[in-house]
C-alpha cells in the first residue's frame, strides 16, 4: 500500500480529463454552481431528468438486429417491479448465455430501468451477457433499506425463472450483479446479504461503477491517513453536495449498517465474488514506460523461450513475461523431432538436448495390452536422423538459461498479461505484478503470445480459434520411474486395443517415462483429476508393463483436453500469436511442440528480417503466401472430420474399436438411448420390480461411480394410460440411458467390467425395442431450479419404411410450435424432442450384446410432453393429438410413464 505521504502527493486531476467528464462537473477555476433552494421537489427533479434521459434514448435510436430487447414484470411478494432485457439475438442455444442483474443510480431517487440504455447495450453485444436492468423502489416513498430487499429478491427470482428472461440465459453460465452509484452501493449490499442467507444463491462477480462504498464517518481508523480522496478531489464534483445531501435526506439510510456500508460488515468480505470497481475519479499522469524492449513475449514455456532466444541472438533486446513463479513443470510433451533438431542446431543448443535428454536409437513398438509385439520400427544404422526424448520442462531449463547467457534478453516470472494497446509502429503493454502487487507498463515495437491454448493475448485482439474440442474425452499424461529399458521395451511404444490403449516413451535419460492414455472428461472440468481416474490411470499401466509393476515410482500426472482448432489469423498489426495460442493440435504424435517451436524458428526470422534488415513487415505474413494457402486448402479439402475422429480412435484407447476396425461410431454428439422393458413370462411381478429396480440400477450406479461413461439413467414406469389417435405400449418401463458419444455405447458394451456384471444380468424379455437419438431442444417451466416429480408422456414416431428420416427443417419447426405450445398451456410444463440417429450397422453396434436380438430402427424421433399430473396429460394430450399427429400423417406409440431418475 501506498505511504500517506505519497497518496497526499498524487497531483489534482487534469484540466483535460476533467473536460471529458461533461457540463455536470465543476472545475477549481469556474464558477461554483448556486446552492439547491431548500424546498427543492425530488419529484421535480425526477421529472425534469426522465425528460433529459428520454431525449438522450431517442437520439439512440433501436436496438439493431443483433440485440433483442423487451420489458418485463418481476413478482415480488404481492407487488411487482418493473425491468428492462437486453440480449444478443444471434444463434444461441438454449442456456448459453450468463445473467447480468444491473442496478441504475440516480442518488436512490431518481432513474429508472431504461438508464444507462447504451452501456448496457454494449454490455450484452460485447460479453454475449443478458442483461437485466431492475427498476427498483425509489426515496423517500421507500426509503433505505427497500432497494437493497428489492435487488435481493428481483436476484432471487431471475435465478429461479432464468427462460421468462430470456431462452438463451442461464444463471448455471455466470450470474452477475452490479450497478452505476447508488445503484453499485445498492449491489454491494444484495451480495452479502445474499451470501448471508441459508438458501443463498451463487453470485460469481460483481462490478462497481462509481460506487460510493464508505463514508467518512464511519472510515476504520487505521485506514483515515489514507483516506484522502475528498480533500484531494474537492474541485471536481458530479453532484452537487447539498443535493447528495438531500438524496440522503430522502433514502434515511443507517451508516452503521451492512446494508449501506459493507465495508464494515461485521461477518468480513469472506465468500464475496471476484470484484471489478471503476473509480470515481481519477486523475491523468503522464504514463511513464517502466519497461522498454524491442519484443515482448507473454509466456515462458517452451515456444516463449526459444523464439526469445533465437532473436536475443540477433542482438534484439527481448522481454519475457510469465504468469507462474518458475518454470512450468507439469508432464507435458516429451519428443524432439528431426525438424525441430536442425533449427536446434542452428540455435547452437542441439547438443545441449542431447546430453539432457536421450537420442532414440532403438526406434517404436506397436503391442499388444499383452506386451505382445505388433510391428516394430528400428531406425536405419548410422542414420543422420534421429529424434530425441527429453521432458518439456527440462528443454524450458536449457532455453532459459542460454536465453540469458545473450545479455539481451531478461524473464520476469510471476507478471501476468492484462491488456495491451497499438500506437502506430509501438506496442503498450499492461502486466501485473503478483509479487508486488503493482501494475507494470511495456513499450516493445513487436508483442508475441506465446502464452497457451486460452491466450489472452488472442483473445484481447479478438482472434478466433477455430475448430473442435472432443468435450466428452480427456487425455492423462503420466512420469513415473521404472527400468523398463531392461525389460526388451523399445523408447517409444504404442499399446493397441479396445480399452487397455496407450503411449509409453522415454522422456530423458535414466528410467524416466511418460504414460498417456484417454479417459472420460468429467462433466464439470477444473483441471485436475479425482481419485477415481487416477485410479483408473495407474491401474492400466501397471496391467500394460512387464515386470513387478509395484515398484513404479509415480512422480506426476495432469489432464489435458484434445483439440483440432487454428487461429483465423497469427498476426494483427504489431501483435503476433505463436504456439498453442496459434494453434492447438492432439498431443498424439507429437505435433503441437513441433510446430510450436517451428513457429518460433519462423518467427523469430521474420522479425530478424523486419528488425534488423529493415524488410517489409510483410515478411511476417508468409503463412499467408496465396500459392500456401492453396495447397493447404487443397490438402485439407481431401480430408473430412470423420478421418480425423477415425485417427483419434486409434489414438486414444477407450475410444478406439481396434487396430484394425473398419467401424467408426460417432465420437461427437451426445447419445439419449431408449429401450422398452418388459418382465419375462414365468417372471412374477415382484422379482421383476426387485431385479429392475434395485439390482439392475444398484449395477449401474456402482459402474458410473468407477468409471463407466454413463451420465444419465431414468426408469419411465409405464402407467398404461390410453391415448387416442396413438398405440399404446406394452412394456413395463422404458430405459433411457444417457451417453456422450456413440462410439462410448458401443465401447462399453464391449467392456469386460459390464459384460460381467449389468451386461450379464438379465431381467426382461429380449425382444426390446428402442432407439439411439440426439437432442434437438428442450423447454422447462422450471428453469435451473430442483427437478420436480412429473408425468412423462413418450412419444415414439414410427418409421413408414426403411428411408423415412426426419429432415431437419421439420424436426426444427417442431420444436418451435410445441416449445411455445407448452409455454403457453398451463396445463404442461416441459417438452424435449429427439431425433433418431440409431446406425445402420446397429449389429455391429450392439455384437455381443443382450441387445443384438433388439429392434432398433422402428422410431425416427421421440418426443416427450412433462405435466404435474396425469389428468392434465390426458386432457392436454386430447386437445392436441391431431395436431401432433399431423392429421394422422404420424403413427405415434405412446407411453405415458411416472419417470425415476436414478442418476
Amino acid at each position: 500500500m501506498p505511504s500517506h505521504a505519497e497518496i497526499a502527493a498524487y497531483p489534482e486531476p487534469d484540466a483535460a480529463f476533467a473536460k471529458v467528464i461533461g457540463s455536470r462537473l465543476v472545475l477549481a477555476d469556474s464558477p461554483q454552481p448556486p446552492p439547491l433552494p431548500a424546498n427543492v421537489d425530488i419529484s421535480a427533479l425526477r421529472q425534469h431528468t426522465n425528460v433529459e434521459k428520454a431525449e438522450f434514448r431517442e437520439g439512440l435510436g433501436g436496438a439493431g438486429p443483433d440485440l433483442t430487447e423487451r420489458g418485463i414484470k418481476i413478482p415480488l411478494n404481492g407487488r411487482e417491479l418493473d425491468a428492462y432485457v437486453y440480449a444478443p439475438s444471434g444463434k444461441f442455444s438454449a442456456g448459453s448465455l450468463p445473467v447480468c442483474l444491473f442496478l441504475h443510480g440516480g442518488g436512490f431517487c431518481l432513474g429508472s430501468r431504461f438508464d444507462d440504455m447504451e452501456a448496457n447495450r454494449r454490455l450484452a453485444l460485447e460479453a454475449n451477457i443478458v442483461v437485466v436492468s431492475l427498476e427498483y423502489r425509489l426515496a423517500p416513498e421507500h426509503p433505505f433499506p427497500c432497494a437493497v430487499y428489492d435487488g435481493l429478491e428481483a436476484l432471487r427470482w431471475i435465478t429461479r425463472n432464468t427462460n421468462e428472461v430470456y431462452p438463451s440465459a442461464s444463471v448455471s453460465r455466470g450470474l452477475i450483479i452490479g450497478g452505476t452509484s447508488a445503484g453499485a452501493n445498492i449491489a454491494n449490499a444484495v451480495v452479502y446479504l445474499n451470501r448471508d442467507q441459508d438458501d443463498s444463491v451463487q453470485v460469481t462477480g460483481q462490478f462497481l461503477s462509481v460506487p460510493p462504498l464508505l463514508p467518512l464517518p464511519v472510515v476504520p481508523e487505521k485506514y483515515k491517513e489514507y483516506y484522502l480522496s475528498f480533500e484531494q478531489n474537492h474541485s471536481i464534483t458530479v453532484l452537487p453536495p447539498d443535493l447528495v445531501g438531500k438524496f440522503m435526506e430522502a433514502y434515511k439510510p443507517d451508516i452503521n449498517s451492512p446494508l449501506f456500508v459493507p465495508f464494515n460488515h461485521p461477518k468480513g468480505h469472506s465468500g464475496a465474488p471476484p470484484t471489478y470497481i471503476q473509480s470515481e475519479i481519477a486523475a491523468t499522469d503522464r504514463l511513464e514506460t517502466e519497461i522498454s524492449t524491442t519484443v515482448a513475449i507473454v509466456g515462458a514455456g517452451p515456444v516463449g523461450l526459444f523464439t526469445a532466444l533465437l532473436l536475443a541472438q540477433a542482438g534484439i533486446k527481448v522481454a519475457v513475461f510469465e504468469t507462474g513463479s518458475t518454470l512450468n513443470q507439469s508432464p507435458r510433451a516429451v519428443a524432439y523431432f528431426p525438424a525441430v533438431l536442425e533449427e536446434f542446431k542452428k540455435a547452437g543448443i542441439l547438443q545441449d538436448v542431447i546430453d539432457k535428454g536421450e537420442k532414440n536409437t532403438d526406434g517404436c513398438a506397436w503391442r499388444e495390452p499383452s506386451g505382445k509385439v505388433l510391428a516394430a520400427v528400428d531406425p536405419p544404422p548410422d542414420s543422420p536422423q534421429f529424434a530425441v526424448c527429453l521432458s518439456q520442462p527440462e528443454f524450458s531449463e536449457i532455453a532459459h538459461k542460454r536465453l540469458l547467457e545473450t545479455g539481451n534478453a531478461e524473464v520476469v516470472f510471476n507478471h501476468t498479461y492484462q491488456r495491451h494497446q497499438q500506437r502506430g509502429d509501438s506496442v503498450l503493454l499492461w502486466i501485473n505484478s503478483s509479487s508486488q502487487e503493482t501494475e507494470v507498463v511495456c513499450e516493445c515495437q513487436y508483442l508475441i503470445g506465446a502464452d497457451g491454448g486460452r491466450s489472452e493475448v488472442r483473445k484481447a485482439l479478438g482472434v478466433e480459434l477455430k475448430g473442435f474440442t472432443w468435450e466428452s474425452l480427456q487425455l492423462v499424461a503420466v512420469n513415473f520411474q521404472y527400468p523398463l529399458s531392461g525389460l526388451g521395451w523399445k523408447q517409444a511404444n504404442f499399446i493397441v486395443g479396445e480399452v487397455s490403449w496407450g503411449v509409453v516413451v522415454k522422456r530423458g535419460k535414466g528410467n524416466s517415462w511418460r504414460f498417456a492414455t484417454g479417459t472420460q472428461a468429467p462433466d464439470i472440468g477444473n483441471g485436475t483429476l479425482d481419485d477415481a481416474t487416477v485410479k483408473v490411470v495407474k491401474d492400466r499401466l501397471m496391467r500394460l508393463l512387464p515386470g513387478d509393476t509395484s515398484q513404479i515410482e509415480w512422480e506426476a500426472m495432469a489432464p489435458y483436453k484434445v483439440h483440432q482448432r487454428c487461429a483465423t489469423t497469427f498476426r494483427k498489426g504489431n501483435v503476433l500469436l505463436a504456439g498453442d495460442a496459434a494453434h492447438l493440435n492432439s498431443p498424439i504424435g507429437g505435433l503441437g511442440l513441433t510446430t510450436g517451436l517451428l513457429d518460433a524458428a519462423h518467427l523469430a526470422e521474420s522479425l530478424r528480417q523486419t528488425l534488423l534488415d529493415k524488410a517489409e513487415p510483410i515478411v511476417l505474413d508468409q503463412s499467408q503466401d496465396p500459392e500456401h494457402v492453396r495447397q493447404r486448402n487443397e490438402f485439407f479439402a481431401r480430408l473430412n472430420k470423420k478421418d480425423i475422429a477415425t485417427v483419434l480412435q486409434v489414438g486414444l484407447p477407450d475410444y478406439a474399436l481396434s487396430s484394425t476396425s473398419k467401424t467408426s461410431f460417432s465420437t461427437y454428439e451426445e447419445v439419449t438411448w431408449f429401450i422398452t422393458v418388459t418382465k419375462l413370462d414365468d417372471w412374477s411381478d415382484e422379482r421383476f420390480t426387485h431385479e429392475y429396480k434395485v439390482v439392475h440400477a444398484n449395477m449401474t450406479r456402482q459402474g458410473k461411480e468407477q468409471g463407466a461413461p454413463t451420465r444419465r439413467y431414468t426408469q419411465y414406469k409405464n402407467l398404461y394410460q390410453k391415448v387416442n389417435g396413438t398405440k399404446q405400449a406394452g412394456c413395463n418401463y422404458v430405459t433411457c440411458l444417457v451417453f456422450p458419444n456413440l462410439f462410448l455405447v458401443h465401447a462399453g458394451l464391449q467392456d469386460p467390467g459390464y459384460r460381467a456384471t449389468a451386461g450379464a444380468h438379465k431381467f426382461c424379455r429380449l425382444d426390446q425395442q428402442g432407439c439411439l437419438t440426439r437432442k434437438i431442444a428442450e423447454f422447462s417451466k422450471e428453469g435451473n431450479g430442483p427437478r420436480k416429480s412429473f408425468i412423462r408422456a413418450l412419444l415414439f414416431h414410427e418409421r413408414r419404411s426403411e428411408t423415412d428420416e426426419c429432415s431437419e427443417d421439420w424436426v426444427q419447426e417442431r420444436a418451435a410450435k410445441f416449445s411455445t405450445q407448452v409455454k403457453s398451456d398451463d396445463r404442461a410444463y416441459g417438452y424435449v424432442l429427439w431425433q433418431d440417429m440409431t446406425p445402420k450397422n446397429s449389429k455391429t453396434l450392439f455384437r455381443d450384446s443382450q441387445f443384438d436380438s433388439g429392434s432398433w430402427h422402428n422410431f425416427k424421433a421421440v418426443e416427450a410432453f412433462d405435466f404435474l399430473e396425469t389428468a392434465s396429460a390426458n386432457t392436454f394430450l386430447r386437445e392436441y393429438m391431431d395436431h401432433i399427429t399431423e392429421g394422422g400423417k404420424q403413427t405415434i406409440t405412446a407411453v405415458v410413464s411416472d419417470p425415476d431418475f436414478i442418476f
